[in-house]
């Protein structure tokens, strides 16, 4: 989904949720993966490809392959949900719808976009998590704004948001501020429920992670920070706002519209 083919200001927002298999051993664990672009920055990004000569990494695409114990394969280095600090189910066949406004740009390079114009793209993950979770990102405001939603329920074990990104990160509460250079993004939880607060830490392996091949180690990952949000278990209809900012916004001006499950 994008606000332009030729300004390269504009969004670039991209979900995935497909079969885990059948990638030559090249894919990851990753269903529900996103990636965001605005301004010329990319404020939600991925790490790459892992190490091609470490021991099992193009081992067979079975849950327990060598191939999945490494970061960056793994479902916790995906801009995804971690359920349990566990990978998502290999054999996981998700559902996919795509909606929009069928926006056009015709031939002209400048493009001024529609005040009702959008688009979205969800995701039904309940196979790759094995309880129910339904995953939507789409845009607000006339493609202004980006709305990521996750619908969870009756979740039995902790959930985990992560994203990573290049940006220097501030946290404060339900509200993260992503810094590049001049330009900046917030990021807010939206009617955050008690004790749900953004979190930032380097992108690294949990310690609950199962032990590398002897004599083997994760590729480092330096400058990229985790933003993250921590949920018990339970039922969850959470919003995640991406916002912009312009010369002399107010941060906490914009009310999203009420909220409308994924279904």
């Amino acid at each position: 989904m994008r606000t332009s083919w030729t300004d390269v200001n504009g969004w670039y927002v991209v979900m995935k949720a497909g079969k885990l298999t059948g990638h030559a051993s090249r894919g990851d664990l990753d269903a529900g993966d996103f990636v965001i672009d605005h301004d010329g920055v990319r404020w939600a990004g991925e790490l790459g490809s892992g190490d091609y000569i470490a021991t099992g990494y193009f081992d067979p695409e079975t849950q327990d392959s060598q191939r999945w114990l490494y970061y960056r394969t793994r479902t916790e280095d995906q801009n995804t949900l971690v359920v349990n600090q566990e990978n998502q189910n290999i054999t996981a066949v998700p559902t996919c719808n795509y909606e929009s406004t069928d926006t056009h740009q015709e031939l002209s390079t400048v493009f001024n976009v529609p005040s009702d114009s959008t688009a979205m793209f969800t995701a039904d993950l309940t196979s790759n998590y094995e309880t129910s979770i339904k995953r939507g990102i789409r845009f607000l405001a006339g493609r202004a704004r980006v709305l990521l939603q996750d619908d969870i329920t009756n979740v039995a074990s902790q959930v985990q948001w992560r994203m990573s990104t290049n940006a220097t990160v501030l946290v404060d509460g339900s509200m993260a501020t992503l810094s590049i250079d001049d330009k900046k993004m917030y990021v807010h939880i939206l009617d955050a429920p008690s004790g749900v607060a953004f979190e930032a830490f380097p992108a690294e392996r949990y310690a609950s992670d199962p032990a590398l091949p002897t004599g083997v180690t994760d590729q480092a990952n330096p400058r990229v920070t985790v933003l993250a949000i921590n949920l018990q278990p339970g039922t969850y209809n959470l919003q995640v706002l991406f916002d912009p900012t312009w010369s002399g916004q107010d941060a906490t001006a914009y009310k999203p519209p009420a909220l409308v499950p994924i279904d």
